[in-house]
């Protein structure tokens, strides 16, 4: 039942920065019968701001509320969490707010990854209050067998006799609140554990708190105190977790390919050893030419639509006719017992089954048509009748007109592949709607992965043109992964237009996103800093500079005293086009940006020493200095459309040649970083030392973009030796092959680092165990990012089925996991 509200909401902000405005975000109830609302505030009195008005609550609901501050159009910040309290009666609540700093580390309890999946709100419902000050705290698990208690001078308190303390009830999350009936003026209090059987007492540490409150609740209204943090011990979430591949999982009713299904047994598998996170791969549609190469799962050619060979043929049922049937689970058969995707097969096979099924019950199918699905859906008809996913090179309908292209279709015989390709969409969705609501149930995160680009030939360009450079590409600069760099072919971002429309193309396709994951990795997050744009037709990653920047002109180059005509610095030598040191700004021919490669040119050998000696200097200021602040501003603006539109746990891909100032931002808006311990981050030598990691933080042993460990030992002798006395504390000769042993004790090692989260690779764990690991380690490697024609066909070795069943490998990852949990 909808009622509204007389609310007093005041608070202090503290923080040392200019603000202009700070709006207030209203929530009564949860779910599908949540009410909200936005209020701006008053600024009251230098750091004193107020909002005072009718705000609507549900009768017996829980009412929530956070902050958010603005400068001019940019929200710079905002609270993690929210303030619970229970319905008050009265006419007026008061509310004493607090803000809460963007260092706290328990951020991320405050997402849809620990809310919906790993904690639970309190229960019951509670009762209604008037006439009384109710004092809360904020972000506090209670240990098991403790309750929290208020202790204080005044006799409403237990005259600090811990005995006769007030105990505090749990409120929505991690909130817990007292009733006070009287409470005016001064008193000195604390905050308590007390024992419920044992009666222990754990006081927090540190000096009396003092309430001074001279305002007080009056006879019928509410005055809501909301404290500054406990300072007892507190407990910090940390969790262990899995990443594959979905295209890599395999069960014995798999179609030569992992899928949806397979995606559910691996939740029943993560959450029987005790992991609380499964980590995949982007999933959406690549199909551009119907060929292995389609198989790259970043180069998507929609940000929305699924990829079809990730439906759950099975759970569709079979096909009336007995006999297609039975050769449809022949070929099955077959290309489920292949060691690899065969990805054009498998995507041959289910398309025949999808189509197959579709047209035997069409007559009973209700399509539903997504408009978000709708410009993909015309797009895979319009490629199927050209034959061609490049729209530039259809004869019509080049551009996107929807109600031109539904009157066409509809007019036309393309309807039913209209009716179809929606159909297929409504499946993976709803499909992996409930893999989501499964694993959430079973306690078990899942986080999807967020591709930095599309495709130039996609549904999402040919739709939104107006947000994509298609002349440039998208990729990497030389790095641990590639020594000639990466070229992605992804066009790079407008942004200027992107943010003109107040980034709503990134806000819609993270809350699409929401539907089905609680935590996303941002692939390439330096894309909303700056991107490495290499020109179109170019294929080499050494040719790129960085987009946006600040290129030089030549008087400046002067000016650093480099004396070389630029004509020569900028021309190719004996044959070869990354022979350069300066790459000529394709919009402003008088702007210059060094060659990030430049050092080890020819040309650069053949400079005099003053030149040598000047060109060191400008290509350092420029790479490592010269745009941390400029970029620190760019990710300032880019990165809010997209952090701040869901509840999901958002976490960085920060990898390769990254600038000072990301991090800096990436602690603002409290992005969880990726630590891999042979990239350090620190000076700590070749490996990082786990002990320092941040606690915001996702700590891994390898990505897809390097070998699993196994494989890493076995073509790294020299750094494996290295790593081995350095940090396993090894002596004498490693070993050729690292034991289950040893692969247990890295992984033991990663489980006790700070990170908040530890996600191994399927590959690494299944190294524990010498029943379990592939005895071909050469065929676990998922990707080759020195290899722009990369097959990704990794598949695991054995049956999900069959690792259920391991009873000993399981008892040993259930106890690494506990060790983080």
């Amino acid at each position: 039942m909808k009622d509204s509200k007389q609310i007093r909401i005041s608070l202090i902000y503290h923080i040392f920065e200019p603000v202009d405005r700070i709006r207030l975000m209203w929530q009564s109830g949860t779910g599908d019968e949540c009410i909200q609302e936005t209020v701006w505030m008053e600024q009251q009195d230098g750091d004193q701001w107020l909002s005072c008005c009718k705000l609507p609550v549900m009768k017996g609901a829980l009412n929530q509320f956070y902050f958010e501050v603005w400068r001019g159009e940019e929200m710079i910040d905002t609270e993690p969490r929210y303030c619970h309290y229970a319905e008050t009666g009265g006419e007026l609540t008061d509310i004493a707010g607090r803000w809460i700093t963007n260092t706290d580390n328990n951020c991320c309890r405050y997402t849809s990854a620990f809310q919906d999946c790993i904690y639970s709100p309190a229960t019951g419902r509670q009762k209604a209050i008037k006439g009384k000050t109710l004092m809360l705290v904020q972000d506090f698990i209670c240990p098991k067998g403790y309750e929290l208690c208020l202790v204080g001078s005044e006799p409403e308190l237990g005259a600090w006799d811990v005995g006769k303390a007030v105990r505090m009830e749990r409120r929505g999350y991690y909130a817990y609140a007292a009733e006070l009936s009287a409470v005016k003026g001064q008193m000195e209090y604390k905050y308590v554990l007390r024992g419920r059987d044992t009666g222990d007492v754990i006081w927090e540490t540190g000096c009396n708190r003092i309430l001074d409150d001279t305002v007080g609740p009056s006879r019928d209204n509410v005055r809501v105190l909301e404290d500054t943090a406990l300072r007892l011990s507190q407990y910090q979430d940390k969790l262990a977790g899995i990443v594959v591949p979905v295209f890599s999982l395999r069960s014995r009713a798999s179609w030569g390919v992992g899928d949806f299904g397979d995606m559910k047994r691996m939740v029943t598998w993560a959450n029987h050893v005790g992991l609380h996170a499964l980590q995949i791969l982007p999933i959406n549609d690549t199909t551009r030419t119907g060929t292995w190469e389609d198989s790259y799962p970043y180069n998507a050619i929609s940000i929305y639509a699924l990829h079809p060979m990730y439906a759950d043929v099975n759970a569709l049922g079979k096909l009336k006719d007995g006999k297609t049937q039975r050769q449809f689970e022949q070929q099955r058969r077959k290309l489920n017992a292949m060691a690899q995707v065969d990805y054009e097969a498998v995507n041959r096979l289910k398309n025949q089954y999808l189509w197959t099924y579709f047209v035997e019950n069409e007559q009973d199918i209700e399509v539903s048509f997504n408009p978000v699905l709708m410009p993909y859906v015309y797009y895979r008809v319009l490629m199927d009748v050209y034959g061609t996913a490049n729209f530039r090179e259809w004869p019509d309908h080049r551009s996107y007109d929807e109600k031109r292209l539904e009157k066409t279709m509809r007019q036309s015989n393309h309807w039913r592949k209209v009716r179809y390709y929606a159909w297929v969409q409504q499946i993976l969705v709803q499909q992996l709607k409930d893999v989501h609501k499964y694993a959430r149930r079973k306690g078990v995160i899942l986080k999807g992965d967020m591709p930095i680009g599309v495709s130039r030939n996609s549904a999402t360009v040919w739709f939104d043109p107006q947000y994509f450079h298609t002349d440039g590409q998208a990729g990497a600069p030389p790095d641990f992964f590639s020594e000639k760099g990466q070229n992605w072919g992804f066009p790079t971002y407008n942004w200027d237009n992107i943010l003109r429309d107040n980034g709503v193309w990134w806000k819609n396709r993270l809350a699409y996103m929401a539907q089905f994951f609680d935590a996303y990795r941002i692939d390439h997050v330096l894309g909303f800093f700056r991107i490495w744009q290499i020109p179109y037709g170019t294929s080499d990653g050494r040719m790129g500079y960085f987009l946006p920047d600040l290129p030089m002109t030549e008087d400046e180059i002067r000016r650093n005293g480099f004396w070389k005509p630029m004509q020569e610095c900028i021309a190719t030598g004996e044959g070869d086009p990354s022979d350069v040191l300066f790459i000529q700004d394709k919009d402003v021919q008088t702007l210059y940006h060094p060659a990030i490669s430049g050092q080890s040119t020819a040309t650069y050998h053949r400079l005099s020493d003053s030149d040598r000696r000047a060109y060191d200097h400008i290509h350092y200021e420029y790479f490592y200095q010269r745009h941390n602040d400029f970029w620190a501003k760019e990710g300032m603006r880019r990165l809010p459309c997209a952090v701040y539109s869901t509840r999901m746990l958002v976490c960085a891909e920060d990898l390769g040649m990254v600038p000072d100032c990301v991090h800096r931002v990436l602690e603002r808006f409290r992005i969880l970083s990726l630590e891999v311990q042979s990239m350090p981050k620190r000076n700590e030598g070749t490996f990082s030392w786990l002990p320092n990691n941040p606690y915001r933080s996702v700590d891994t042993i390898t990505t897809h973009d390097m070998e699993p460990l196994r494989l890493w030992w076995k073509k790294f002798p020299d750094r494996a030796q290295l790593y081995f006395e350095q940090r396993m504390s090894g002596s004498g000769e490693v070993p050729e092959d690292l034991s289950p042993d040893m692969a247990e004790h890295i992984i033991r090692q990663h489980m006790a680092s700070p990170s908040v989260l530890c996600i191994v690779a399927l590959q690494d764990w299944l190294a524990i165990d010498g029943d379990m690991r592939n005895p071909d380690v050469e065929m676990e490697q998922v990707n080759q990012p020195a290899n722009p024609r990369h097959y990704w066909r990794y598949r695991m070795h054995i049956n999900i089925e069959d690792m259920q069943r391991a009873t000993a490998f399981n008892e040993k990852v259930r106890a690494l996991s506990q060790r983080k949990n």
